[in-house]
């Protein structure tokens, strides 16, 4: 059995376009409860990569696709521009 789950929570730096992986569940419930764990420490301006870079959103990917968005800690407006 793969070890890997199927969710992935991951954080994203807009400003240098990088990633970070946080986690893989095996269950969508437990990959939103650490997610949304995750973006409180967003909203707050507390989630930052090794660099000091600031977090700016938090997903819940597939784990063997990336395109595949499940969750976003993020709100669009009627336009579809991103309110972070």
């Amino acid at each position: 059995m793969n070890d890997k789950g199927f969710y992935t929570v991951v954080g994203y730096d807009k400003d240098n376009d990088v990633y970070v992986e946080y986690g893989d569940y095996h269950r969508q419930i437990e990959a939103e409860h650490h997610a949304r764990e995750l973006a409180d420490l967003v909203y707050r301006d507390k989630l930052r990569r090794e660099n000091g870079e600031p977090i700016d959103w938090i997903e819940i990917v597939q784990t063997d696709d990336w395109d595949v968005v499940y969750w976003v800690s993020y709100e669009e407006d009627e336009c579809g521009n991103r309110i972070v």
